[in-house]
């Protein structure tokens, strides 16, 4: 199944990636003069999500909150029912 993510979400999770990359190597080599990459991750992943603009929510009506129970249901019903022996 694929899922539509924007493009924002996309980098900051490469740079998440990116993060614990660099962390294990840091962790694994004992090479610490590596330490002072990591904020860069915080700056990057700052400018990604901060906005000055204020979201205003949606909360779903009824009709959504009855279709997404009937998705999980069926989705428990296939995932817990349909197997093979």
């Amino acid at each position: 199944m694929y899922v539509w993510l924007p493009n924002q979400i996309l980098e900051g999770l490469s740079w998440a990636h990116w993060f614990e990359d660099m962390r294990l190597k840091i962790s694994s080599s004992q090479n610490y003069v590596l330490y002072k990459y990591l904020p860069m991750y915080f700056v990057v992943a700052h400018f990604l999500f901060a906005t000055k603009n204020w979201m205003k929510l949606k909360y779903p009506s009824s009709d959504v909150r009855e279709a997404y129970v009937f998705y999980v249901l069926c989705l428990i019903k296939h995932t817990f029912f349909n197997f093979s022996i």
